[in-house]
């Protein structure tokens, strides 16, 4: 929907940005961390070798606000 939303618009000068947060240590997802096997696997697809945290959005947050 953004890269959508960003080619309609362009031509007007509008910028569309997105947060599109991928596996996140929250409630939701204990499930899949309490999976060893599982988890394992999701953590080798993430660059950064780790699930991320509610407040890693934080600044990418503030500086779109």
């Amino acid at each position: 929907m953004t890269m959508a939303f960003a080619n309609e618009w362009a031509s007007h000068g509008v910028n569309v940005d997105a947060i599109a947060p991928g596996y996140i240590n929250t409630d939701n997802t204990k499930a899949l961390r309490k999976d060893a096997e599982r988890s394992e696997t999701i953590l080798t697809r993430l660059p950064a070798g780790r699930w991320g945290r509610p407040d890693d959005f934080a600044s990418p947050i503030v500086f779109l606000c």
